[in-house]
């Protein structure tokens, strides 16, 4: 066989084997996000039996610098629940947490905590990554603010990156609280 002959034999495979592998290609689904963040949905990642490991809400989820993923759910059960990427349980943690609603993570000089809001018990957590709790804030009642630990319903914490934080009021009076060096104190109103 001449060189030109070869060449034209390879091209030609090539392209049959190129064409073949479209004809065989499965729909991966519809495709969600813009630019270059698209995304296609895999129904099996972290897949878990219900019964063990139900989600009775998810409002959030953070991914720590191992690359774990950490979400967060109102079932008393198991409040977080860690993934690897590839969607595999790793571990799950936390009953106290009925009204889970916001999940921070926070980086302090190399070790990361996690910032829990609870709008059932008007309380924010921080734990470790492992669910100890490091520290419990309660409502600010000294602020003048609130007549009762029922008007707090914090939704959410911002962590500034030197260390200070942010507590939003989101469904209770609709104010941003923050701890400055160990200051609690209000800082606005939205409305």
């Amino acid at each position: 066989m001449n060189r030109r002959k070869f060449v034209q034999n390879t091209i030609s495979l090539s392209a049959g084997l190129l064409i073949t592998k479209d004809l065989f290609a499965k729909d991966k689904g519809p495709v969600y996000g813009h630019n270059g963040m698209r995304y296609t949905m895999d129904s099996q990642w972290g897949k878990l039996d219900s019964s063990k490991y139900p989600v009775k809400d998810c409002h959030e989820m953070v991914q720590d610098k191992k690359g774990r993923i950490i979400l967060l759910t109102n079932e008393t059960k198991n409040n977080l629940l860690i993934y690897s990427q590839s969607g595999r349980l790793i571990e799950s943690w936390g009953n106290e947490f009925p009204g889970g609603h916001g999940l921070t993570l926070a980086d302090e000089n190399g070790t990361q905590f996690l910032f829990i809001t609870d709008t059932e018990k008007h309380q924010v957590y921080k734990t470790t990554l492992s669910g100890k709790i490091v520290m419990t804030i309660d409502v600010p009642l000294d602020a003048g603010i609130y007549k009762n630990a029922k008007e707090f319903v914090p939704t959410e914490v911002a962590v500034d990156s030197n260390g200070d934080f942010f507590v939003a009021d989101g469904y209770g009076t609709l104010r941003l609280h923050g701890e400055i060096k160990g200051l609690f104190w209000w800082k606005r109103s939205w409305r």
